[in-house]
């Protein structure tokens, strides 16, 4: 154990200071009370919070590298590419619909039934 005062090296048991004759028992002459703490504890969550807002604002303001070349839906499911493919499947649900109206086979049983009207 170091003398606070002379620095003093004494064994851990000792109560005075070999050189000095310095009291050891007595506690430091500064020991941190609540209000330090408080305010050390405030200020470190202020720069933290602050930091995190700063270092945030300033990444939303770079381009995200994903844009910079065409990434394959199935690499990136996180994406949002459902929002693209409900479009998608609106599309061709309308594509489907609009191919089934024209089409022969349709025509066809439409047309039976007005055939077997006329017999």
């Amino acid at each position: 154990m170091k003398c606070p005062s002379c620095g003093q090296e004494n064994n851990a048991q000792a109560k005075n200071c070999r050189k000095c004759k310095a009291d050891l028992t007595l506690p430091p002459s500064w020991w941190p009370d609540w209000r330090w703490h408080i305010k050390t504890l405030s200020c470190v969550y202020i720069v933290l919070t602050l930091g995190f807002f700063l270092i945030s604002f300033i990444l939303h303001r770079l381009p995200p590298p994903y844009d910079q070349r065409e990434i394959a839906p199935e690499m990136t499911p996180w994406l949002n590419h459902w929002k693209n493919k409900a479009a998608d499947n609106k599309d061709n649900n309308a594509t489907e619909n609009k191919a089934a109206a024209n089409s022969p086979e349709k025509n066809k049983e439409e047309a039976k039934p007005d055939n077997q009207a006329k017999k």
